[in-house]
């Protein structure tokens, strides 16, 4: 149990699932998973560019919705939609299966149609096409490098830097989903003893949290990313 460095009061949370003002704050919303994943693939392989396609692409709400379905992402539209903007890069989170547990029915379905087959590949066939066209996984350091140049792209475009900037000096986390949080993630969980004195646990590396401050840091005050270290 310890007291917390970051006061909750002057603290930030956002999430795609989670409705208000900083919700686009989410990789999910801009193109940052579209360069992340890329990344899983090999070159000139059917998921690696049509991630890139992806990436090029501005998808209107209707082709982000067509697209969605037909990998069979089980939630509904609504939960992703905020005001004119939706969270298009969930579509590219979906392959992130296709690179983990490539005989997974859901993972093979997924590849089935980024390469336009009706019929949904065996496991083995699957397996075959994993040894051949993803890469080997990269270590923290190196996903965090590609994550932090896609967050300060994004950042660099007028909305979503309006949207970093109004965030003023607050501390940023990315919420946790329904599981335990990751290590993007940051979860905080306050306890008064009978003493009343209050106790602040956290949990999860709040890596996303502080990508954001650097890169706001960087955009804002020409910091250089590297001032502020993970």
């Amino acid at each position: 149990m310890s007291v917390t460095q970051r006061p909750v009061a002057a603290s930030i949370f956002f999430s795609a699932y989670r409705r208000g003002a900083h919700r686009q704050l989410s990789n999910l919303f801009g193109k940052v998973e579209w360069a992340y994943q890329m990344h899983k693939f090999r070159t000139g392989s059917s998921v690696h560019t049509w991630l890139a396609q992806g990436l090029a692409q501005t998808f209107s709400l209707n082709e982000f919705d067509r697209v969605r379905q037909s990998m069979r992402h089980p939630g509904t539209l609504a939960s992703y939609v905020h005001g004119s903007d939706f969270a298009e890069g969930l579509l590219a989170q979906l392959t992130s299966i296709i690179a983990q547990r490539p005989t997974a029915l859901l993972a093979r379905q997924r590849l089935s149609y980024i390469m336009g087959d009706t019929r949904t590949m065996s496991g083995e066939e699957a397996m075959a096409w994993h040894r051949k066209n993803v890469v080997p996984e990269l270590t923290n350091a190196e996903k965090d490098a590609i994550l932090q140049a896609a967050i300060f792209k994004k950042f660099c475009q007028p909305k979503f830097f309006d949207l970093l900037v109004a965030t003023g000096d607050k501390q940023l986390h990315e919420a946790k989903g329904r599981g335990r949080p990751n290590r993007y993630q940051y979860h905080v969980v306050t306890r008064v003893d009978a003493q009343g004195t209050t106790h602040v646990a956290s949990s999860g590396g709040d890596i996303m949290g502080r990508m954001l401050m650097r890169v706001r840091d960087e955009l804002l005050f020409n910091l250089p990313v590297s001032a502020t270290p993970l």
